[in-house]
């Protein structure tokens, strides 16, 4: 027995008209028919009386229609207080630095549940802690190819900038190409790091090898070795925003590829219904 049919049940019994109740449940006729047939015959008794005019309970219908109203009346409460322990459930979110630091704790505040935010070097890392669920949801901005984690939503791209110190000798430049950094020495994150993976897949594309001068694990140590001039390094713009007053030149790229896409991952469609629901509350187009 399907709970639909109850429901059915009960909006025939209340407007005594199998056409009335099916225009209201938004189902044919015929379709509602073969449900009123279908919870008769496994209760195994006539509920109700059919004639021309409409249709009526018969005794058993009376007694189903009792025992039904409370049935639903306890299904509903039930259904309630699950989702009241869903949206209590803490929420474990994976994201990147960049989207740590910069976007994500306004987002988060208007959550109507509980957060826990863990922060990671790279997409990888994220990817694997989802996998090995020990996260709900991650924020990435690699595309995976992880055959397990079942569905993503992007919620914005953003551009890349170049990154060079005011007396480099790319900063009177007002855009740059990829061809344009052959030969610079780069500050860059360590292998795994996002942009790393860009850096060497677009210098791949180019035959070349990017030139890395020095790795750092930490964002602010990498800004300040750029600008004492060890070296270039690219961010995203939430990064590259914050660096329009400092001492460093941001240079857009003139290539149509220099972006990433950030998108939402998880296994569960229910979780990532529930935290699009904040970002589309903010103003996010998804």
């Amino acid at each position: 027995m399907h709970i639909e049919w109850i429901y059915s049940f009960i909006q025939a019994a209340q407007t005594q008209s199998l056409s009335k109740a099916s225009d209201q449940l938004n189902l044919s006729q015929p379709a509602l028919s073969k449900q009123m047939r279908a919870l008769e015959s496994t209760l195994g008794s006539h509920l109700f009386h059919r004639s021309p005019q409409g249709v009526s309970l018969t005794e058993a219908g009376e007694i189903a229609l009792s025992h039904f109203k409370i049935m639903i009346a306890d299904w509903e409460q039930l259904q309630a207080k699950l989702q009241a322990h869903a949206d209590s459930h803490l929420m474990r979110i994976g994201t990147l630095p960049s989207l740590a630091s910069t976007y994500l704790p306004a987002k988060l505040l208007a959550a109507p549940f509980p957060t826990e935010v863990h922060v990671k070097d790279n997409s990888q890392q994220l990817i694997d802690l989802l996998q090995d669920r020990n996260l709900d949801i991650i924020f990435i901005d690699l595309p995976t190819k992880k055959k397990k984690v079942v569905v993503h939503q992007p919620i914005f791209t953003e551009p890349l900038y170049l990154i060079v110190p005011h007396n480099h000798p790319l900063s009177s430049m007002t855009s740059v190409k990829y061809i344009d950094l052959i030969g610079h020495p780069f500050v860059l994150y360590p292998h795994g790091c996002d942009i790393r993976f860009f850096i060497e897949h677009t210098f791949a594309k180019l035959k070349e090898n990017p030139q890395i001068t020095l790795e750092s694990s930490y964002g602010e140590s990498i800004l300040g070795y750029v600008r004492a001039g060890v070296g270039i390094t690219i961010l995203p713009q939430l990064l590259a925003d914050e660096l329009k007053q400092d001492k460093l030149k941001v240079i857009p790229f003139d290539e149509a590829d220099a972006t990433r896409t950030i998108s939402m991952v998880s296994f569960e469609r229910h979780t990532l219904n529930k935290m699009s629901f904040i970002f589309k509350g903010n103003g996010e187009s998804l």
